[in-house]
């Protein structure tokens, strides 16, 4: 065998060897893009709903899983700052690190939100975390925990955040709150969900959010799904200035594409919103 094959023979070696362990990860890539058309009092435009995309990449080792994800919303795309997180996983449950870890406040909230389209309620924290360490378990049978720690360098503020959800034959209920350095009053919330056959009601009550004392939301939610798509209503009752808004509609799902007809009154609005969406996930 000549020298030179033996050099190229040797360098394709060690070029392997480099790059094997980069394919040893699961990676996988998902997203989806939304279309809205919104009649408002006879004026007609249209509008861009979720728009996304999210890389994963996962690898065990250990009996442990880690993850990777990149995830890339909408707003992320204008300001080139994607949410990133590392997640460890095992029998202890699961620990996340970086800016897309999130906070337990928010692990059991949106019980109520199931509008397609111009409801939803969320808790406040008040509080920008630049990045947080979390934790998601399960402590026996129906009951699951989570605790984080958010840091916010710019303002030298953190929060801790802690929740708890009991589920039992198709019933749950969820309490969560979080402590941010410097608030009077730490926002939290309260929800409770049931699944009845094709039927889904839940219902959520936030309080002090984004740390004002008295902001209080009180949503309430419910579906029927009836096969390719679901019947909902949502309504979202504000004690602030903020309008209260009652949501509801029908959707319909072709394949992957989901599909929308929904009406939106909003208190101290004169003409209702009629909006047909379309959407696809990958």
């Amino acid at each position: 065998m000549r020298e030179s094959q033996m050099k190229k023979i040797i360098a394709a070696a060690v070029a392997t060897a480099f790059v094997a362990p980069a394919f040893a990860a699961d990676v996988t890539v998902s997203g989806d893009v939304e279309f809205v058309y919104v009649n408002q009092g006879g004026v007609l435009s249209g509008v861009n709903g979720d728009r996304d995309f999210k890389i994963v990449g996962s690898e065990e080792f250990d009996g442990m899983t880690v993850t990777a994800t990149l995830d890339v919303e909408d707003a992320d795309m204008a300001a080139g700052t994607p949410d990133s997180k590392l997640a460890i996983s095992g029998d202890f449950g699961t620990v996340e690190f970086g800016a897309g870890a999130g906070e337990a406040s928010a692990a059991y909230e949106d019980a109520a939100d199931v509008a397609e389209y111009g409801a939803g309620a969320e808790l406040s924290d008040g509080f920008a975390t630049e990045t947080s360490i979390d934790y998601r378990g399960t402590v026996m049978e129906g009951l699951s925990v989570a605790a984080s720690y958010g840091i916010n360098g710019a303002e030298d503020k953190t929060s801790v955040a802690y929740g708890a959800k009991y589920s039992m034959s198709g019933f749950s209920i969820a309490y969560s709150t979080i402590d941010v350095d410097g608030q009077d009053q730490a926002p939290n919330s309260l929800s409770a969900t049931g699944t009845f056959g094709p039927v889904y009601v839940g219902v959520e009550r936030i309080s002090n959010n984004a740390g004002v004392k008295d902001a209080d939301i009180t949503s309430v939610g419910a579906t029927y799904s009836y096969g390719p798509g679901k019947v909902y209503y949502e309504a979202n009752n504000n004690s602030d200035a903020t309008a209260d808004v009652v949501a509801y509609g029908i959707s319909y799902k072709m394949g992957p594409i989901n599909t929308y007809l929904g009406v939106v009154d909003t208190d101290g609005t004169e003409d209702n919103t009629t909006a047909v969406g379309i959407e696809y996930g990958f």
